[in-house]
C-alpha cells in the first residue's frame, strides 16, 4: 500500500507532530525514514538508528522500489552513515560513506572527512589493508585514462592515506600506498634529506639537506603531504578553498560528539593553514639558515627564497619575520633590494670556506692595524727572553 502524501508534506513543511502521527499510522520504509529524522531532532540516536535500519532493510523491494528513486536511496544510506558517525561508530560510518563514494562521487568529500579527520591513521590504514581492493591498474598515457584513475575511490583513498602517513612522518609506510612512482621517489628523497639533516656531523652538509627538504616540500608538498580537503584541497589541486562548506563537526554541531571534535583537532595538519606544506618548507629553510655562517651569501639566499614562499600566502607577519632576520644577521647583497622576489641559488661551497676566509681576513686586518704595537711587543719579548737567558747562565756560573 502506497503511503499517503500527507505526512511527507507535513514533514517538509515543519509540521513535525502531524508528520509523526501520520507516519505512525502508515508503516513502511518512508515512514521509518521520517521517524528516524524526527528521532534525530530529539537527540535520540538509538531510536533513530533503529528506524534507519528499518528503512534501509526494506529498500528496494519489488513492490516498493517506486517509493524512492536511486538518488534518494543513496541519501538515505548516507544519513545512516552520518548517524553512525554521531554514535561514535567511526569505522562503520566511514565504510558506509566510502561505499557510497564508489557509486556516487558526490559523497567523496564526506568519506574523505571521516578518513582524514575522524579516523586515526592506524584505523584508516587497517581499513585500507583489510577492506579496500587494489585500485584498477591504469597507465596515464592519455588524459582520459588519468581522469579514470583520479575517479577510482580505491586509488584516491590509498593516496589520501599515503599523504596522511607523510604528515605523521611515517615515510617508509607511506611509500607503499602512493600509486604514482614519481611521488614515491620524491617521498623517499624527502625522508633521506631529513635523516641526513638531523644526523650528519658537518654543519654545512646538514644545511644542504635541510635546504633540499625545504625545496621538495615547497615544490611537491601538495602531492606528498597535502590534505584532501581543507586546508590544502588536494582534491581540486589547491584550486578551490572549501572554506566553511567543508565537512567538519561545525557543519552539524547537534550531532558531533566531543570525541569527534577531539579527533578532528588531533588530526589537523601542523600548521593548520592553507597550503600548510609551504610553512613546513619555510621552517626547514630556517633550519638550514641557522646552520650557515650568518655573513654568507647562502644565508641570505635561503632566507630570500623562504620569504618568496611566504609572499604567495599573503602571510605578512611571516614575511616581516624572515626579512628582519636577514637584516639583523645577514650580509649586504645587491639583490636584497628585491628580497623575496629575485633570489640566487645558495652557494653552500662558498659558505663552507667562509669561516677560514674570514679568519685570514681578520688576522690580516689586525696585523695591519696594530703592526707597530705588535713590533714593539715582539722586541720586548725578545729582550725579556734574552735577559732571562743571561740571568740563568749567571746563576749557574755562580753555583
Amino acid at each position: 500500500m502506497r503511503a499517503p502524501i500527507g505526512w511527507p508534506l507535513a514533514y517538509r513543511a515543519g509540521d513535525y507532530d502531524d508528520a509523526r502521527q501520520l507516519a505512525d499510522q502508515t508503516p513502511g520504509p518512508l515512514a521509518s525514514w521520517v521517524k528516524a529524522k524526527l528521532a534525530l531532532q530529539q537527540g535520540d540516536l538509538e531510536r533513530a538508528a533503529g528506524f534507519y535500519a528499518e528503512a534501509v532493510k526494506t529498500f528496494p523491494s519489488a513492490d516498493r522500489a517506486q517509493l524512492l528513486d536511486k538518488n534518494n536511496l543513496k541519501l538515505l544510506t548516507g544519513e545512516t552513515g552520518v548517524l553512525a558517525l554521531a554514535r561514535g561508530e567511526y569505522v562503520e560510518a566511514f565504510a558506509i560513506l566510502y561505499q557510497l563514494s564508489d557509486t556516487a562521487h558526490d559523497y567523496w568529500a564526506d568519506a574523505a572527512y571521516v578518513a582524514e579527520r575522524v579516523l586515526t591513521t592506524d584505523e584508516l590504514k587497517h581499513f585500507v589493508d583489510t577492506r579496500v581492493p587494489p585500485p584498477r591498474s591504469i597507465h596515464c598515457i592519455l588524459p582520459e585514462n588519468c581522469a579514470l584513475f583520479q575517479a577510482d575511490p580505491a586509488a584516491q583513498l590509498r593516496d589520501l592515506l599515503a599523504r596522511r602517513l607523510v604528515r605523521d612522518r611515517r615515510y617508509a609506510d607511506a611509500t607503499a600506498y602512493f600509486e604514482d612512482p614519481k611521488v614515491r621517489k620524491l617521498v623517499s628523497e624527502y625522508a633521506h634529506a631529513l635523516e641526513e639533516a638531523e644526523h650528519d656531523w658537518r654543519r654545512i652538509n646538514r644545511a644542504r639537506r635541510w635546504w633540499e627538504a625545504a625545496i621538495l616540500a615547497r615544490e611537491s608538498g601538495m602531492d606528498m603531504m597535502g590534505t584532501e580537503l581543507v586546508p590544502d584541497d588536494f582534491e581540486s589541486n589547491g584550486g578551490y578553498d572549501w572554506g566553511s562548506e567543508a565537512p567538519s563537526p561545525q557543519a552539524a554541531p547537534s550531532l558531533a560528539s566531543n570525541r569527534e571534535r577531539s579527533r578532528f583537532v588531533a588530526s589537523a595538519p601542523n600548521p593548520d593553514k592553507r597550503f600548510h606544506y609551504r610553512y613546513i618548507a619555510v621552517e626547514e629553510a630556517e633550519h638550514a639558515a641557522t646552520l650557515l655562517p650568518p655573513r654568507s651569501q647562502a644565508f641570505a639566499a635561503v632566507l630570500c627564497e623562504a620569504t618568496g614562499w611566504m609572499l604567495s600566502t599573503d602571510d605578512d607577519a611571516a614575511v616581516r619575520r624572515l626579512y628582519h632576520r636577514y637584516v639583523r644577521e645577514g650580509p649586504y647583497v645587491r639583490w636584497a633590494v628585491h628580497f623575496g622576489h629575485s633570489c640566487p641559488q645558495p652557494d653552500f661551497d662558498k659558505a663552507a670556506r667562509l669561516p677560514r676566509v674570514l679568519l685570514v681576513r681578520h688576522t690580516r686586518h689586525f696585523v695591519k692595524l696594530y703592526r707597530w704595537d705588535l713590533g714593539l711587543a715582539l722586541i720586548l719579548m725578545i729582550v725579556a727572553g734574552a735577559a732571562a737567558f743571561v740571568g740563568r747562565r749567571r746563576r749557574r756560573a755562580a753555583s
